[in-house]
């Protein structure tokens, strides 16, 4: 059989694959330690929710292709509120199937073959994307492995490069980009004529008092900076897979041309419950970012009693970046060994353009995260008496 020019060389996302591997383990009966990126902490949405979406699941009709007028009037809310970016509803956000689709909507609406993408890395996976589209990805590596601060010093892009992306907070790093780091980015696009894509999926995961930092919210970068969301993450909606984009009139308008042949429009069950999410009660989002500040403190302390497995601080996001080039393993059989002989999940960092580490959820019960490290401890080949002694019980 013969297939398309852009998909025949394309992998599935690593990401995927991964968690594919930890599944088929996990059904044959073999442990795997109880970790998640994001989650609520019994893995169910509140009830006023999960209410929203069995009333919407008995009723009739469809919703317009670019989403519920009353989901899109509670999303712009939400961002003038949140995060001073203000759109109209009705012309300036679409609603998709998660942050995957908003972001291959908006690659494939601005890409022509042989265009370019500027991505930061260690990045997410933008490359899949960009890739179908014909077009090529330039990695910008970050200034600091320490912290991973995101820089464009000495970066100038090439005739055919369209698009500078921003993963913000930064996934799979952990790092949460500083004002000046943000308007550095939209300044670049700015003075360059690119669009500035903005995913912004784990928004809410953010620790220590600190919040992110929207490109959006400034006046002089509105007009090219595109924002993507998404429920699944910060508001731990996996299921439902809703996503959204907010960004310039006569981008979203060709983005809702194309998400209409792909799926003509999204699910108005799912679409329900992401109202709900935002219009119904809000304390239990309190409980759940305080769920993950302790599960990021917990974990942080645990680790540190692995002097050799150093990691930068997790200043946002469900899980670690774990620099394991002391097992001397390429990254890919590391995570292979790690998960057969120790029942870890694990991401390998090639999939993010970073040999040489793993991304590790952190999420879940205390107890996970003591079986976690002290599991890492024993691949590591190091003598545990000290982690034992000296573990923190932050339950």
């Amino acid at each position: 059989m013969r297939f398309g020019m852009f998909i025949s060389d394309l992998e599935r996302p690593g990401t995927t694959a991964a968690a594919e591997a930890a599944r088929i383990r996990k059904a044959s009966g073999r442990r795997v330690i109880p970790l998640r990126g994001h989650s609520t902490p019994d893995g169910l949405p509140p009830r006023h929710i999960r209410e929203a979406a069995a009333e919407a699941a008995m009723q009739g009709g469809a919703s317009p292709s670019s989403g519920l007028p009353e989901l899109r009037e509670a999303i712009a809310q939400k961002l003038r509120r949140e995060n001073g970016i203000v759109v109209d509803p009705e012309r300036e956000i679409l609603v998709t199937s998660g942050a995957k689709e908003a972001i291959f909507l908006v690659m494939a609406s601005l890409l022509s073959p042989g265009d370019e993408v500027l991505l930061h890395s260690p990045n997410y996976v933008f490359d899949g994307p960009v890739r179908l589209c014909g077009a090529v990805p330039v990695y910008i590596p970050a200034a600091s492995p320490e912290g991973y601060r995101l820089s464009l010093e000495g970066i100038s892009p090439g005739a055919r490069t369209r698009i500078l992306v921003l993963c913000n907070p930064v996934n799979p790093t952990g790092h949460l980009p500083t004002r000046e780091e943000v308007l550095a980015f939209g300044r670049f696009a700015e003075r360059h004529g690119l669009i500035l894509l903005s995913d912004e999926s784990f928004e809410k995961y953010v620790y220590d008092g600190r919040s992110i930092c929207s490109p959006a919210a400034f006046p002089e970068f509105r007009s090219r900076t595109v924002t993507v969301h998404s429920f699944s993450k910060s508001y731990s909606l996996t299921r439902y897979r809703v996503g959204y984009i907010a960004g310039p009139e006569p981008l979203i308008e060709v983005c809702r041309r194309l998400h209409e042949w792909i799926c003509i429009q999204m699910n108005p069950v799912s679409q329900r419950a992401a109202w709900a999410a935002l219009t119904g009660p809000q304390e239990w989002l309190a409980g759940l970012y305080d769920f993950w500040q302790r599960g990021r403190d917990h974990f942080a302390a645990l680790v540190a009693c692995l002097p050799e497995l150093p990691f930068a601080p997790i200043e946002a996001t469900g899980s670690a970046f774990l620099d394991i080039s002391v097992l001397k393993k390429p990254c890919r059989e590391a995570s292979r060994f790690l998960l057969d002989q120790y029942g870890i999940p694990s991401v390998p960092g090639e999939v993010f353009q970073a040999p040489g580490f793993l991304r590790i959820p952190f999420g879940g019960e205390p107890e996970a995260r003591v079986e976690l490290v002290e599991a890492l401890g024993e691949a590591l080949g190091q003598v545990t008496e000290k982690f034992a002694m000296g573990r923190p019980n932050l339950q």
